[in-house]
Formats: structure tokens, sequence, C-alpha cells
């Protein structure tokens, strides 16, 4: 669910372009560098986010393990 909400950036960003509080981390991470120039805080950014994706997934398979899961 965590990298299928990420893929679905670019929807929300030609939508809203953040507005109306609808600004992710994603276009948070992108408004540094190219409205601010700022590329070293976008790039450490954008390395901070797929570790915390992983973070999170590697502790929700941990808690749900595989026997806990319902197939459907």
């Amino acid at each position: 669910m965590i990298s299928g909400s990420l893929s679905a950036v670019e929807l929300r960003w030609i939508m809203t372009t953040g507005a109306n509080s609808s600004e992710t981390f994603v276009i948070q991470t992108v408004s540094p560098a190219f409205e601010y120039r700022k590329v070293g805080l976008a790039s450490a950014m954008a390395v901070v986010l797929p570790l915390i994706a992983l973070l999170v997934t590697f502790v929700q398979r941990r808690i749900l393990s595989a026997e806990k899961v319902v197939k459907s």
C-alpha cells in the first residue's frame, strides 16, 4: 500500500500542485530543488523517503507474518 501511494504522486501533483494541504512528502522533496535551488536538501530528502518506506515495510512484515495473512 505504501509503495502504491508513492507511485501515484503524479496525479496529485498535476491536479493540485500541493494546494489545499494535499502536499505529499514527494512533492515536498521536489519543491526545494526547483523552487529554492536547494538540490542538496532535496537529494537528502529523496534518500530518506525510501529508507522510511523500507523500514515501515520491514516492521509490517515482521508483525504480520505469513501465517496471519488471510489469503483470498
